[in-house]
């Protein structure tokens, strides 16, 4: 395992945690959407986000980023529109959750590739 991956790895721990604990501070209505979101951001973050540090200086760079991004929006809009309507769970607090780990894990993988460099996958 490289450095840059135990930083990743480690980012997006503490990212979900914090996620977590504060889906503990919130109502018993609000604590499911949140948790799902802290699920369901750190299955599509993660690998997407490595992809994407991984590609950073190869040819493959812009569609790994665009197809990150189309898939950050898509989980967005299934949450709001299918998932979180059919539970039956208010929309906002999974959505914030959700918005804001996306972003949190965005500024993970940013120091990530900054501190890693090029090509991490050269390393």
């Amino acid at each position: 395992m490289t450095l840059a991956l135990r930083w990743y790895l480690g980012g997006l721990a503490i990212t979900t945690l914090i996620g977590a604990l504060v889906g503990l501070r919130l109502g018993p209505n609000a604590r499911p959407g949140v948790w799902l979101a802290c699920v369901l951001t750190v299955v599509m973050q993660g690998p997407l986000g490595w992809w994407l540090v991984r590609s950073i200086g190869r040819p493959e760079f812009m569609v790994t980023w665009v197809i990150g991004m189309l898939a950050r929006i898509s989980l967005l809009g299934l949450m709001a529109f299918v998932v979180l309507p059919l539970l039956g769970w208010p929309l906002e607090p999974g959505l914030l959750a959700a918005a804001g780990l996306l972003v949190a894990m965005l500024i993970v993988e940013s120091v990530v590739a900054l501190r890693a460099g090029p090509s991490v996958e050269a390393k």
